[in-house]
């Protein structure tokens, strides 16, 4: 069996972080949350659309240098080394809380929470 760096990387950290998350929020307080917005903006879209979404949280894992708009979680600006391992470690352990507190999640353009070049986020939407 032959893997991929992003295989690895998915089957190896990605998956358990997610499941390991899905379970340990499971047992916590959650908050009442409508629908998630994410994962990355275009256009303004990501903003305009989880302000129009009453108590929706809004989600933004890539960084975009013509938008400084306030998100409910953003990860912030890094170099893009950094912005792609904080996304490897951040977005399977925030998909884990936000699947046990939010009532569905819309995406705005292709990115998930995952690595998206694995199973074209198939495991994501189970």
């Amino acid at each position: 069996m032959n893997l991929g760096l992003s295989s690895f990387l998915f089957l190896f950290i990605q998956k358990p972080l997610l499941i390991i998350s899905y379970y340990c929020f499971y047992f916590l307080p959650k908050r009442n949350i409508s629908w998630v917005v994410g994962v990355n903006e275009v256009a303004s879209n990501l903003k305009h659309l989880s302000s129009s979404i009453p108590d929706s949280y809004s989600v933004m894992l890539y960084g975009h240098k013509f938008y400084d708009f306030k998100y409910s979680f953003k990860l912030g600006e890094h170099s893009n080394f950094i912005l792609k391992v904080l996304r490897l470690i951040v977005g399977p352990i925030l998909l884990g809380r936000l699947l046990n507190e939010a009532k569905g999640f819309i995406y705005v353009h292709s990115p998930g929470f995952l690595l998206d070049n694995i199973d074209n986020r198939n495991f994501e939407f189970k």
